[in-house]
């Protein structure tokens, strides 16, 4: 089997990777309540919270997570297009770690290009440049142009700045 070339050695060696477009599908990039439930419950984990009585509330363009049982704790809300996380009295960085923005990646991968596809480009990687998460794939050839999925996460906020499948 060939060695596998790392989606970050592509982003620093093929020109265009650094101004990654995004590509929004029509129901936005958190279109259902499971997906906002992955993405919430990833955040969380990091601070220490569980995520056992969590419950995800749509209002409008957004996705009103709840951390108890009832609403008066409805504290983070998550924009269903953007996949930008507010969150009352949360920590600064909202995406504080590389399993963090591993984890919203596949979150809003899978909806969008199926589980199978992920799987096939695992290991999934990420790299922090300053306040933006850089994640992705991994390719068998990197010359195929068949290329990896790639996602840019702003670490304060969660906000998907650029997403392309590079197919």
């Amino acid at each position: 089997m060939r060695n596998k070339c790392l989606f970050l050695i592509m982003l620093l060696c093929v020109p265009g990777w650094a101004a990654l477009p995004l590509h929004i599908p029509p129901n936005g990039l958190i279109p259902t309540r499971p997906v906002a439930k992955t993405v919430a419950c990833a955040v969380i984990s990091a601070q220490g919270a569980r995520c056992s009585t969590l419950t995800v509330n749509p209002n409008r363009g957004l996705w009103n997570v709840c951390l108890g049982r009832g609403n008066s704790e409805c504290t983070i809300a998550i924009n269903k297009r953007t996949a930008e996380i507010s969150w009352a009295g949360g920590p600064a960085e909202v995406v504080s770690t590389e399993k963090v923005a591993i984890e919203i990646a596949i979150a809003i991968w899978t909806p969008i290009y199926g589980k199978k596809f992920i799987e096939a480009e695992l290991p999934i990687v990420a790299k922090r440049l300053d306040d933006v998460w850089l994640v992705g794939g991994t390719i068998e050839d990197p010359h195929v142009r068949d290329g990896v999925t790639a996602i840019k996460i702003r670490a304060s906020n969660g906000e998907v700045l650029g997403m392309a499948p590079f197919r």
